[in-house]
């Protein structure tokens, strides 16, 4: 897997035409304005659209159901990312772009691989009705 936020701003193939009507399952890797300051552009990669569960990496709540009009989105680099797991489910109107390849510097030039770690993306059917039995699953004000 390629890791998105490890060069500063690198250049890259971005497309945008019917983006927030077209959302695919994670891992697509998207262009999107940070919702602490609206002039920030950053790189994130998809981990969880409107109704999926996720496990938190380090957000408030453990476990997040992603509501209505939002995603979950998470840097490449753990424990180094300002993303989901810093300031919660991300409207998907901030969304600018699909990012497919990095095109600078020209030894880099690769298509952005649509993958996940093992550990992350939505949680299954079984496991979400687990712990909703237990009352862990939150689902964020937005």
């Amino acid at each position: 897997m390629i890791d998105v936020t490890q060069a500063p701003q690198p250049p890259l193939l971005l497309t945008s035409s019917g983006l927030t009507r077209h959302l695919q399952l994670p891992p697509e890797v998207l262009l999107l304005s940070s919702p602490r300051d609206p002039e920030q552009r950053i790189i994130k990669r998809v981990i969880g659209l409107e109704g999926d569960t996720v496990k938190t990496r380090t957000y408030k709540n453990r476990y997040v159901r992603v509501p209505s009009g939002h995603c979950w989105v998470e840097g490449d680099n753990f424990g180094h990312s300002l993303d989901s797991n810093f300031f919660g489910p991300v409207s998907v109107g901030l969304v600018h772009a699909r990012a497919s390849h990095i095109l600078w510097p020209p030894q880099r030039w690769q298509r952005i691989e649509p993958s996940l770690p093992t550990d992350r993306g939505p949680l299954d059917q079984e496991t979400i009705d687990h712990l909703e039995e237990q009352g862990a699953v939150t689902i964020p004000k937005t």
